[in-house]
């Protein structure tokens, strides 16, 4: 294979596998959910409630769960509009047709546009006994690196987040109850109200779950990248230098955004 060949597939990959993360990580879906997501359940500029933010359309076919959008904060969206944008110029340079709006979201190879399959998301992230195969992206440890986190720890963590110290630190300075931490995480989760309705205190509409739902993103995301989440870092100088990095991080945030919106 050609240079840069295998250069536009690497990129590829990990702006895809940067995107999917991303999204179990804030917006809590199980991951057959998020591989049925198509290219027209991504809106870059969502009007809900709460403003305009980013935001992804899940379906919930195990709940009685309404389907509906999810909106995250803008710095999480920047990851998936980098990997559509990386998607359209790559047809654009191939001279192949353009994605269109039923196209798979996360597709698992350019040539077919198929979409990833579930079980090669959860060998990605939770690893495999087979040599032949990368170490898992999230290792339980490091003597073990072909064994790792299955998506649905995922799910598991984004409602612990809700839950905790941090996140009652974050919705104090933000200006939400923090009473609602337990409501913010079951939205996300898009658990079936069945006799929890009174958990929801009214906000059973769908302007309200959006706004749970982006209050819970907006809560991950600060856990991941934000200051939040490095001061469960327990050494001083490892702390110093991830909050070091969490700034860089999101001034390159800021350039790629930048440099998305020239060549959309």
């Amino acid at each position: 294979r050609s240079a840069p060949f295998t250069r536009m597939r690497d990129l590829f990959t990990t702006l895809r596998y940067r995107a999917v993360y991303v999204c179990l990580a804030i917006l809590g879906p199980r991951v057959e959910e998020l591989v049925q997501c198509r290219q027209r359940d991504f809106v870059a500029e969502y009007r809900f409630a709460g403003g305009v933010a980013p935001a992804l359309f899940l379906r919930h076919p195990k709940t009685a769960e309404p389907d509906a959008f999810h909106p995250m904060p803008r710095e999480a969206g920047i990851a998936l509009r980098s990997y559509l944008v990386f998607l359209g110029r790559w047809a654009e340079e191939k001279g192949e047709r353009p994605f269109g709006p039923d196209d798979p979201l996360f597709v698992g190879r350019l040539s077919s546009r198929t979409r990833i399959r579930s079980e090669a998301l959860e060998v990605w992230l939770g690893g495999s006994a087979d040599p032949r195969r990368a170490p898992a992206a999230m290792p339980l440890s490091a003597e073990r690196p072909d064994v790792g986190y299955r998506p649905h720890s995922l799910r598991k963590r984004l409602k612990s987040w809700c839950s905790g110290f941090e996140a009652e630190e974050w919705c104090r300075a933000n200006g939400v109850d923090p009473g609602r931490r337990e409501t913010i995480g079951e939205a996300c989760l898009a658990h079936g109200l069945g006799g929890m309705a009174a958990l929801y205190r009214g906000d059973t509409t769908r302007d309200g779950k959006e706004q749970l739902r982006y209050w819970g993103a907006s809560i991950a995301w600060e856990m991941l990248a934000g200051e939040l989440g490095q001061r469960k870092i327990p050494d001083e100088a490892a702390y110093r230098s991830a909050l070091r990095e969490a700034k860089v991080r999101r001034l390159l945030l800021e350039d790629l955004e930048r440099e998305i919106e020239t060549l959309c």
